[in-house]
């Protein structure tokens, strides 16, 4: 049975298995702390972050955080600005060394969508081109 979340999707997805794109994660009540995790995928709807077990922060599903930055240096991508994401997943399993987090983006304003847009853009086309 294929599987029925992609066809509830309305974004295409990128995904990355290098580490290159990374982002900086806090909670909404203390804007002070932060976590950097490593973007596995990207969608103008939200991304899907890890974080290494041994993190100082921990996020729960229902959890409104904040990214502070998002950035992708080899990409020259950076998109800063306090965005507000919702937790939907969290997936935390004891073999791992990191634990993953589904987000949705809540709000984005026009400007971080528009690098976003662009960046994605460019990504898809180099899937398109198999570069």
């Amino acid at each position: 049975m294929p599987y029925a979340g992609s066809e509830r999707r309305r974004h295409r997805r990128v995904y990355f298995n290098n580490g290159g794109v990374t982002g900086s994660f806090g909670p909404l009540d203390t804007p002070e702390q932060s976590v950097e995790a490593k973007v596995l995928n990207l969608s103008l709807g939200g991304l899907y972050i890890t974080v290494s077990r041994g993190a100082p922060l921990r996020f729960r599903a229902n959890e409104t955080i904040i990214m502070y930055e998002l950035k992708a240096p080899e990409h020259s991508i950076m998109i800063t600005g306090n965005i507000m994401v919702d937790v939907k997943r969290v997936e935390d399993q004891p073999i791992f060394n990191h634990i993953g987090y589904g987000c949705q983006f809540i709000e984005l304003d026009q400007s971080s969508r528009t690098r976003l847009v662009k960046f994605l853009e460019w990504q898809l086309n180099n899937i398109r081109n198999g570069v």
